[in-house]
């Protein structure tokens, strides 16, 4: 509960500077962008995949936080003047909505240097973690490098167990990061799908966990299955790039999600 003057903005920039976060002199959604790109944070359009923690701006109205599972976390305007939401009005979680946004505010810090990333479905939006580039090595598989952050279709940990996660990683090459393409005939697409393989294990599959739909459903290896949760289409984007596109879904696979 805060102070009964909280608003959309005050409640945010309150909440980060409890959780350590140097927000300097930003006051309301006006000075907001340009204070917390100073200390850490990255301004990214509207349709980046989002991840949990990002701020989502309209520099003129409004401010929410995005908090997982196409939630968003807000204050709205003081209802009754009453400390803290004695109305039940004024803080709430609810669905993801177009406000419309400006854009997204994500904290970076040293992102830079991150070296793992998880790999989960997002509708296309054309941002840099669903651009794929396909470097092929001389056995025949190929490396999977994401264009967003620079890292690499990796099996977690090298595991070839059923259900095992699906990450980007740091270039390391080894066999988990290497994957042989596989034409298959789809009833739909015919000779363009095709099935993922990892070197660590070519009787595996990359796979739509649990044949899922939604934004987010994660990226694992199961055994070769021949459903459309392991099939996926393969199109040119340019520079060398490639969307990964699942039949099932026809989503993308993005490798800019958070673990």
């Amino acid at each position: 509960m805060g102070p009964k003057d909280y608003d959309c903005a005050s409640s945010i920039i309150t909440a980060l500077r409890n959780a350590g976060f140097d927000t300097g002199s930003a006051t309301y959604t006006g000075n907001m962008a340009a204070e917390l790109c100073a200390r850490g944070w990255t301004r990214l359009p509207v349709g980046t995949s989002l991840n949990r923690g990002d701020i989502l701006l309209n520099e003129v109205n409004h401010v929410a936080l995005y908090v997982g599972n196409n939630q968003l976390a807000e204050f709205s305007s003081d209802y009754d003047g009453a400390s803290g939401d004695s109305s039940g009005k004024e803080a709430s979680v609810h669905g993801y909505y177009n406000f419309p946004w400006d854009c997204i505010l994500r904290y970076k810090g040293n992102t830079e240097t991150e070296e793992i990333k998880n790999v989960h479905l997002y509708e296309w939006n054309g941002g840099d973690n669903q651009w794929w580039k396909l470097i092929k090595d001389t056995d025949g598989f190929y490396e999977m490098q994401c264009k967003g952050n620079g890292l690499f279709l990796d099996v977690h940990e090298g595991k070839d167990e059923n259900g095992q996660n699906v990450v980007a990683y740091k270039r390391n090459g080894t066999n988990a990061q290497k994957w042989k393409i596989i034409p298959v005939n789809d009833s739909i697409l015919g000779n363009f799908a095709f099935e993922l393989a990892p070197k660590i294990n070519t009787n595996k599959r990359l796979d739509v966990f649990g044949n899922g739909v939604d934004n987010h459903t994660n990226i694992d290896i199961y055994d070769t299955n021949g459903s459309d949760a392991q099939r996926f289409y393969m199109r040119p984007i340019g520079e060398g790039y490639y969307q990964i596109i699942n039949i099932n879904s026809l989503k993308s696979v993005d490798g800019g999600g958070i673990l």
